[in-house]
């Protein structure tokens, strides 16, 4: 080594220490980089608004996800803007421990438009924004679909039993049951009709009452379920009149029973434009109430309300707005899904909106109301407030994975060509020391002559193998990482 040189052995020895160091820490901040943070967003469903309203109603669940775990959180302070035709609407409120909030925007709109909406959270954080559009009206279906399915059904007379809502245990609910000659479009007089409930089920004495524009019977039956089944036996008989035989017709099943639905002091019948406050009583597991009013088209009223314990379990109000004439449900569940599809403890009860001026025959609204199936109202996802963070996070993971897989592939070649260098220069000075001795004494020096160069060769690609595993485990361990 000449005077002027510089030793540069140390300084190779360091760097091979340091670059897997440096290369761990730049995995580490690459790592960082794209960490997943906590993140919030709303989802939005909107359904299509109903006809006896001017508005628009939506569903809003607030989600928090970090990683790969989503869950529902409740949000205070929310706030939610929306546009249409020029005219603007907004609301205020919370979202429930489910993360549910039911917000209500007087604005024109009808199915099948567009409106702008934006959820905001109480410190500004835009939670979904967006164009929604709203779905097309709801579906009825057959009304004939609206009566009990019966076990068995004989005789001249046909009987159909029609449930208001359903059955809760505990509660009186009446239930019409429709009395009609099979093939025969005449009248029925003296109709005689007794009720046999099986254990589970009492019953009150009938109430009947001929309808002159069908020329059917129909009987008011207070119905009582006791406990999870409802079954009883029905028998109608007409006495024999001038030239007529009698007839008889009877009807066996089991009644539809809700154990865990809401008893409701709404009346079948209410005047139009006056709004109205409607208790409920509940189970006492249940502890949120989710109310919708609905009509042919959508929605025109939506409320997720929380449930105050009470000596008969538990309890909860709302006040429902003026409504225009027309025939509607009122929807509850403590189940957000059964809104939509009417499982569970799911009851929908018919009511009818009437102008002051209109009078009805007693019993004729609620007539007219049972033999209607509820719509079937959508509410599709309108809005997803979490695919924005997602993709952002997406992104961040990927700079950051890149930056890892990229510290990786640079440390192993620089430490690749590293452990060549002290290797070549290894080899060189055994050359010289094996010239040097050659020259002094004539013979080659020991550790050549013993082969230790091909041993120190072993060793070296021993080192270098290693050495290239350990950043491959490593790679290896990023990658799942990335992937879990």
């Amino acid at each position: 080594m000449g005077p002027g040189s510089v030793n540069r052995a140390p300084l190779e020895k360091t760097a091979i220490v340091l670059t897997p160091l440096v290369a761990v820490a730049t995995v580490a901040l690459g790592l960082r980089v794209g960490a997943s943070s906590r993140v919030l967003g709303a989802k939005v469903y909107a359904a299509a608004p109903g006809g006896g309203r001017s508005g628009v109603a939506l569903e809003i669940v607030t989600w928090t996800e970090e990683g790969d775990a989503p869950e529902v959180i409740s949000e205070p302070g929310l706030t939610v803007i929306a546009f249409t035709h020029g005219q603007e609407a907004r609301w205020t409120g919370s979202s429930n421990k489910d993360g549910v909030a039911e917000a209500w925007l007087d604005l024109p709109a009808r199915p099948n438009e567009w409106i702008d909406a934006k959820v905001t959270n109480a410190s500004g954080v835009v939670l979904a924004s967006g164009r929604v559009a709203l779905p097309s009206a709801g579906a009825t279906g057959s009304n004939e679909g609206a009566a009990v399915h019966p076990m068995r059904r004989t005789g001249p007379l046909a009987l159909d039993a029609f449930v208001y809502g359903r059955l809760i245990p505990g509660a009186t609910v009446p239930v019409l049951v429709r009395v009609r000659r099979v093939g025969d479009a005449g009248g029925l007089a003296s109709l005689d009709l007794k009720a046999e409930p099986e254990p589970g089920l009492t019953v009150g004495a009938p109430t009947c009452a001929s309808d002159a524009t069908s020329n059917d019977t129909w009987c008011t039956v207070p119905a009582t379920a006791e406990f999870l089944t409802a079954s009883w036996r029905l028998a109608a008989r007409v006495p024999a009149g001038p030239g007529v035989p009698p007839q008889e017709g009877t009807w066996y099943g089991s009644l539809p029973v809700s154990p865990g639905g809401a008893t409701s002091d709404l009346p079948e019948r209410l005047d139009s434009g006056a709004p109205r406050s409607v208790h409920f009583v509940v189970p006492p597991a249940t502890r949120r109430l989710y109310v919708e009013v609905v009509d042919a088209a959508g929605v025109d009223m939506a409320a997720a309300l929380d449930v105050a314990p009470a000596t008969r379990g538990g309890e909860a109000e709302t006040v429902l707005p003026g409504l225009g004439p027309g025939a509607y449900w009122l929807v509850t569940s403590p189940d957000l899904r059964g809104l939509e599809t009417g499982a569970g403890a799911t009851i929908a009860r018919p009511f009818r909106v009437v102008s002051r001026e209109t009078e009805s025959a007693p019993g004729a609204v609620l007539r007219d109301l049972v033999t209607r199936m509820p719509p079937t109202i959508a509410r599709p996802l309108a809005l997803d407030g979490l695919l924005a963070p997602r993709r952002r996070a997406a992104a961040a993971r990927r700079r950051g994975m890149l930056l890892a897989f990229g510290a990786l592939l640079v440390a192993a070649v620089c430490e690749t060509l590293l452990i060549l260098q002290t290797l070549r220069r290894g080899r060189i000075r055994l050359d010289a020391l094996s010239e040097a001795t050659f020259e002094a004494t004539g013979e080659a020096a020991p550790l050549v002559r013993d082969g230790e160069r091909s041993r120190s060769l072993l060793a070296v690609a021993a080192v270098l193998f290693i050495t290239l595993l350990g950043f491959a485990l490593l790679a290896g361990l990023l990658a799942m990482s990335g992937t879990a």
